[in-house]
């Protein structure tokens, strides 16, 4: 055994798979070249939902289970106004129901609508977790399904009264409105439905997908409106042909269906553009404010003040000469300038910095001058003002040798402009040269509620506000929250669930699932307390599996209230290789500005605590999966499934939906 950086331990097997990824991809080639053909024979059986039977795929399974249950599923979804997000609870649900023995049909006969103001029994969040491990089901694509029911439902907003004249005009209308409304909901639940789906996908089939989910989903619903505008205007005249061919008394009806069909495509089409010009006008007008907010000095100062960010990428320009002196450089998001003044410093030949705030770009380009290296004063740097995007042909230089950004948002990915240093690094990158740091990690740790902050609450000058406290947990619930995580609160092992790498990677691989394990900390004897708190050696990310956790003796039952993550980003020797330097967010490590992010879980977890009698878990299983959203521009989607076993047998499984937003100004 030996350790990760983050404190864990791991087989040396297992690092020789993470460190050799691209062996590790040769050794599972081979596998599936052995064994594919096998695995791809099983992975569309599908199960029945009510019975035992098992049918060769989907699409024969949900025909057979209307056939002999009387349940076609996808009418169902369709009567129900379902989006792909509530066609997977349906599914989840009516397995729990009948692996339970209760006969899930009269609630499905009923409807959304089995009491007065009640939601649907499968409504919940819980009936994200699936019920069948490897459902096929889960595996199909709904798409046309959602967007056929979300038509459907427009259609009945649409004839709320009024027959087939001016009456049926305006319920058009109004069914028009409500068919883009619902487009716009369902895209923006799309993406937590992506984040789910994702989870359960095996790896080759997010593969064969051609790239992030997100992405597929996005091209399939283009390529679905395009051909319905196709198909719209092409059946008008054949349609209006065919009707009055098949009832010739009413041909005249017939030809006003044909034309009304035609009209009706053209102007899905038409809404269809009105609303990708107004998504784009909404992440321009977020770009706007993403990049105003940086052109205030104060975030600049939080940022320069930030002396473990600062001095690492310092280090790993100052301190690496072989790698810098002679190069040329260019800075992606330069801010102040500071680490171009550091590259320039370092004795850089050529120094190029870009940002997308004009503003401070100017304000750059006065401190190079005042430090003597600004281009028009004979020095190595030179300012540009925009998206390194929008720049082709307009930089200084070609190609450069080295690409430094310091590009991390909160949860690592949090605004996005990783894609912005790919793209540069694919534009202007020499073959063979650096992009710093070139290494990310993003860990998570399970951590006691108090990590959050709340239990603040619970004694106020000795009254109990423990309300208050409930509100916020609950209002965050549903939100990533930024805030600095005491380590005394964490109470589990830490797992690395992601590492990318900037040399290699594209940009659908910051959309990702991963499976996780993480353990209970054993106590601390008390008599251990004061050295124990000091966390790890320099360069670990959290306890190692033998260090010690919370004090022994502590009040009441342990708990797991939240899930902690944080990252770090190695300028690794790779490319520093006299200096190789280590950035890193863990709340075992000096704070930094991007502190750490909590996932509060719906459900806290008891945890096995000494000395006392309730049940408690010693493991947390689950997935995370992080996605960059489709519904809003520069923002993150967070999808978060967990599992444990508590001592007394019983188990606590939660699924959850986690959101991090930019929002322009209205």
């Amino acid at each position: 055994m030996s350790q990760h950086g983050d404190g864990s331990e791991y087989d040396s097997s297992e690092e020789e798979e993470e460190l050799n990824p691209g062996e590790a991809g040769g050794r599972e080639e081979e596998w599936d070249e052995w064994n594919g053909d096998a695995e791809d024979a099983d992975e569309d059986v599908t199960k029945s939902l009510f019975g035992s039977e098992r049918l060769p795929n989907p699409e024969a399974a949900m025909r057979h289970d209307a056939d002999k249950h009387g349940f076609d599923l996808r009418q169902f979804a369709i009567q129900e106004g379902l989006d792909e997000y509530g066609i997977i609870r349906v599914i989840n649900w009516v397995r729990g129901e009948v692996a339970a023995g209760r006969d899930p049909l009269p609630a499905l006969a009923a409807g959304g609508k089995a009491a007065a103001g009640a939601a649907a029994p499968w409504a919940d969040d819980r009936c994200l977790v699936p019920a069948l491990e490897d459902d096929a089901l889960l595996f199909y694509d709904f798409e046309e399904v959602a967007a056929e029911a979300a038509a459907a439902a427009a259609a009945r907003a649409g004839t709320s009264g009024g027959g087939a004249g001016a009456g049926a005009g305006a319920g058009a209308g109004a069914g028009s409105a409500e068919l883009a409304r619902l487009r716009a909901e369902n895209e923006a639940l799309r993406v937590a439905l992506e984040a789910m789906r994702q989870e359960f996908l095996p790896d080759e089939l997010k593969e064969g997908a051609g790239g992030s989910g997100g992405e597929a989903v996005a091209a399939a619903a283009g390529a679905a409106a395009g051909a319905a505008a196709a198909a719209g205007g092409a059946a008008g005249p054949s349609g209006s042909t065919a009707a009055a061919a098949a009832a010739p008394s009413g041909g005249e009806a017939g030809a006003e269906a044909g034309a009304g069909a035609g009209a009706a495509a053209a102007e899905q089409d038409s809404e269809a553009a009105a609303a990708a010009a107004a998504a784009a006008a909404k992440a321009k007008k977020v770009d706007a404010a993403y990049f105003d907010s940086y052109s205030y000095f104060d975030i600049h100062r939080e940022m320069l003040g930030d002396k473990p960010r600062t001095e690492a990428y310092r280090d790993a320009l100052e301190c690496n000469p072989g790698l810098v002196k002679g190069a040329t450089v260019l800075d992606v998001g330069c801010g102040t300038g500071i680490l171009s003044l550091f590259a320039c410093r370092a004795g850089a030949a050529r120094v190029v910095a870009v940002d997308g705030s004009e503003r401070i770009a100017g304000f750059a380009r006065r401190n190079a001058e005042l430090a003597g290296f600004l281009d028009t004063v004979g020095g190595p740097m030179s300012v540009v003002s925009g998206k390194v995007e929008e720049l082709d042909g307009k930089l200084p230089v070609d190609k450069v040798d080295v690409i430094v950004s310091e590009w991390m948002g909160y949860a690592l990915l949090f605004e996005t402009m990783l894609d912005t240093v790919l793209h540069a690094r694919d534009r202007y990158l020499r073959p063979g040269g650096a992009v710093l740091p070139d290494i990310a990690n993003i860990y998570i740790a399970g951590a006691s509620a108090a990590a959050g902050g709340l239990g603040f609450w619970r004694d106020v000058y000795g009254f109990d506000m423990s309300p208050i406290a409930a509100a916020i947990g609950e209002a965050g619930r549903g939100q990533a929250v930024v805030l600095d995580v005491d380590k005394r609160h964490v109470r589990t092992t830490t797992a690395r669930v992601r590492q990318l790498d900037m040399c290699t990677m594209t940009p659908e691989d910051q959309d990702f699932t991963s499976e996780f394990t993480l353990e209970l900390l054993p106590p601390q004897p008390a008599a251990e307390g004061a050295a124990g708190q000091q966390g790890p050696a320099a360069g670990q990310q959290g306890p190692a599996a033998g260090q010690q956790g919370p004090a022994a003796g502590q009040q009441g039952q342990g708990e797991v209230g939240c899930i902690v993550l944080w990252f770090d980003t190695e300028f690794s020797a790779r490319h520093c290789q006299q200096r190789p330097v280590l950035l890193s967010t863990s709340p075992f490590q000096p704070l930094t500005h991007w502190v750490q992010t909590l996932l509060t879980l719906r459900k806290p977890i008891p945890l096995a605590t000494p000395g006392c009698d309730a049940p408690g878990a010693r493991v947390i299983s689950g997935r995370l999966s992080m996605v960059r959203s489709k519904a809003a521009h520069r923002s993150l989607d967070i999808g978060l499934t967990y599992r444990a076993e508590l001592s007394d047998g019983s188990v606590i499984e939660e699924a959850q939906l986690y959101h991090m937003s930019v929002t322009a100004p209205a």
